[in-house]
């Protein structure tokens, strides 16, 4: 439109609407709207290495840890290395004990949380990475917050702790 033609054009009569008509418009649109589906192959297959399933809650990563003879069921986890920060050793730890394959993002160079757990009776001091440390009997775990891309992983599972907790 040229300069001199905006004044022929009476914009406010073009640009009004009723209530009713935009309501209209939007009852329209919603109908022909069609949601996707939130079961996913992966739901529907019970793959539980999967990111690309429960997509209405957060998946949290767990991996089997033995602890004496205990096999649990944690968070990955390992020691931190002497000249490291603690973001470089979550993203060791999950390289180290998730592969290549997955690929996250750590968010933040600082943890979360906090957590101290102590070990159990047939292990408690017993352990310990250097011998300045052993008769461990507790340990601290500091959290970190990551996502991820989609994919699947060999070993760790991902476990929806919301719906299911001991079904991992």
């Amino acid at each position: 439109m040229l300069k001199n033609e905006a004044n022929d054009v009476d914009m406010e009569a073009v640009s009004k609407i009723t209530a009713q008509d935009f309501e209209d418009a939007a009852n329209e649109e919603l109908t022909k709207f069609k949601f996707a589906d939130i079961q996913t192959e992966a739901d529907k297959k019970g793959d539980k290495t999967s990111i690309e399933r429960v997509l209405q809650r957060h998946l949290v990563l767990v991996s089997e840890h033995i602890l004496g003879s205990d096999k649990k069921t944690l968070l990955p986890q390992d020691l931190w290395k002497q000249g490291e920060t603690l973001r470089q050793t979550a993203e060791r730890i999950l390289l180290d004990q998730c592969g290549p394959q997955l690929k996250v993002n750590v968010l933040g160079n600082a943890p979360c949380g906090f957590h101290k757990y102590k070990y159990p009776k047939d292990i408690s001091g017993k352990v310990g990475a250097k011998p300045r440390r052993a008769g461990v009997s507790s340990v601290g775990v500091l959290y970190v917050r990551g996502g991820s891309t989609p994919g699947h992983l060999a070993l760790p599972l991902i476990a929806d702790l919301l719906n299911a907790p001991r079904d991992y």
